[in-house]
């Protein structure tokens, strides 16, 4: 894929998308962006940790617990647009490409919302991602090579999130289609144009996805709504 140069000589322009339509099948069918963490939704914690970084264009991906979450976006310290995943995971048959669909809606709502933006794109389930975590990467985004339209944090040999995207790749991706892998699948097929930023926060790769997990960080499940079918 050729895709043109980003501009270097404009401060980049960054929205973001928070991926929370999953159904949170290993944590036994709960909404993960909705788990307290020492008294917060992780989802208010990442809107924050987006503020204070001067982030402030913001959509969320919400399918399962579609009431829940929306109800939490309402309650939100900021402005937030819902992105809606009609395919969420179903409790009796989860789908293991259903990331890719939800990647797919937030690349096609950025695609159409957010033209001429680069794109920060992170999942729902990491709970201690703050704002001090998302500086490096916004430098490292402003300060990357002619050529670079992706950029993932590295911590110990493991990938992390969230991603930065440049607008030419989103719109890209957004225009692919489910069958190509998501954003790994591009990021594969145009290894040139991803740069590796290697940081020592384990941050960036924590999240939550069993019930041990949420023992391990000192979570609490509040009630929840059922699957949205």
């Amino acid at each position: 894929m050729k895709l043109p140069p980003p501009d270097g000589t404009l401060q980049p322009r960054l929205a973001a998308t928070i991926l929370a339509a999953g159904a949170g099948s290993r944590l036994g069918y709960i909404p993960k962006a909705a788990i307290h963490i020492d008294g917060r939704p992780i989802l208010h914690w990442q809107l924050a940790a987006l503020q204070e970084a001067g982030i402030h264009e913001i959509a969320v991906v919400v399918g399962a617990y579609r009431a829940q979450m929306q109800a939490l976006i309402a309650q939100a310290p900021c402005a937030v647009q819902a992105v809606s995943h009609d395919q969420p995971d179903e409790p009796d048959e989860p789908d293991p490409a259903d990331l890719v669909a939800s990647q797919l809606a937030a690349l096609r709502s950025h695609a159409r919302d957010r033209p001429g933006q680069d794109l920060l794109l992170m999942l729902g389930d990491l709970p201690f991602i703050r704002s001090a975590h998302l500086h490096p990467l916004q430098r490292a985004w402003t300060a990357r090579a002619l050529g670079i339209h992706a950029l993932v944090p590295v911590v110990a040999g493991v990938r992390g999130h969230p991603v930065l995207l440049s607008w030419e790749a989103a719109q890209f991706m957004a225009n692919e289609g489910r069958g190509n892998g998501g954003v790994r699948g591009w990021m594969q097929r145009n290894q040139p144009s991803v740069q590796f930023l290697e940081l020592n926060d384990p941050a960036y790769t924590l999240d939550l996805d069993t019930p041990q997990d949420l023992q391990r960080f000192g979570g609490s499940i509040l009630p929840h709504a059922p699957l949205h079918r």
